[in-house]
């Protein structure tokens, strides 16, 4: 650990991006798997077992450590965190995994929009060509005209400009500790939905289409629900560090590797063959982010010889 400590900043950033990465597409994996269960009952048991994992690690280190420097932030953190992994959990169980992952993709491309407006992170003309080319690919790969727009992809879109105004707060919060930052999130997730799933006991009336009843958690499943807590747990924490270590422009670049452990995942797991438009659509989005991504270098090497 104490070697990984004496890598540079941007090192460490790329390093814990690629954890977050892998983690996330390792839950996406477990969820698409856990079909038995909502997608609803699949996150409040993530929420659950990660508050398991964060809340005594906060209370061996005090009642502070629960307390957040950024009230608003962190309000505003959680609940598009919160609205940004229902939509990837719901999505991502319909979608082929290539087909969500390339739209996942997307988030690339969306964040330097915010980053430009939000920490005044410089945006050339070129960039802007390119995040146009890139939304291009965005449209190839949902495909309207041909296959009709499915309401999944519109759900993985608003989780994608959620995740990435998640993104903006995480880098504006700058002293809660990863721990804080992921018990609110865990805490946001368990009151929403714990509320969700507690209401209809009490009004039965609500039971149906829109309240779906819970299902009880069957015993074989116990290990493979709490690899999910475990991944989502260790996801969330790289996901702060690599955020907080590096431009947000930078590190949004490697958003490619999900679309490639995913198609892979996807190919081996459940026999998914990409469409001929996800390829297209996902190697122009691919193509798009390596271009921001160089660019990100250029302006960084720029900033360190100027500074």
């Amino acid at each position: 650990m104490k070697a990984f400590h004496l890598l540079s900043p941007k090192t460490q950033g790329i390093l814990w991006i690629i954890s977050t990465k892998l983690s996330f597409v390792v839950m996406m994996l477990i969820v698409k798997e856990m079909s038995a269960y909502s997608s609803l009952q699949m996150n409040l048991i993530r929420g659950l077992l990660v508050m398991s994992v964060v809340f005594p690690i906060l209370l061996r280190k005090g009642k502070k450590s629960f307390v957040t420097e950024w009230p608003l932030h962190q309000l505003i953190r959680v609940v598009l965190g919160f609205i940004a992994m229902v939509s990837f959990f719901y999505a991502y169980r319909i979608l082929p995994m290539a087909k969500a992952s390339a739209l996942n993709f997307s988030f690339a491309l969306v964040l330097p929009i915010f980053a430009f407006f939000f920490l005044k992170e410089t945006v050339k003309l070129r960039r802007w060509i390119v995040l146009i080319v890139g939304y291009i690919g965005v449209l190839i790969v949902i495909d309207p005209s041909f296959y009709g727009f499915d309401w999944a992809e519109g759900v993985m879109i608003l989780g994608v400009v959620c995740l990435a105004g998640d993104a903006l707060q995480v880098k504006r919060i700058k002293t809660d500790s990863p721990y804080t930052m992921t018990f609110y999130s865990a805490g946001m997730t368990i009151f929403l939905l714990g509320t969700y799933f507690v209401l209809p006991l009490f009004f039965p009336s609500l039971k149906g289409e829109v309240f779906i009843p819970w299902e009880p958690i069957q015993e074989q499943h116990y290990f493979i629900l709490g690899a999910m807590g475990a991944v989502a747990f260790f996801g969330h924490y790289s996901y702060i560090h690599a955020y907080r270590l590096n431009r947000l422009n930078f590190v949004a670049g490697f958003d490619y590797l999900k679309v490639v452990f995913a198609t892979l995942s996807g190919l081996i797991f459940f026999g998914e063959i990409p469409e001929w438009n996800t390829l297209m659509g996902g190697a122009i989005i691919l193509g798009c982010s390596y271009f921001l991504m160089r660019q990100e270098k250029q302006i960084f090497a720029e900033e360190r010889h100027g500074g």
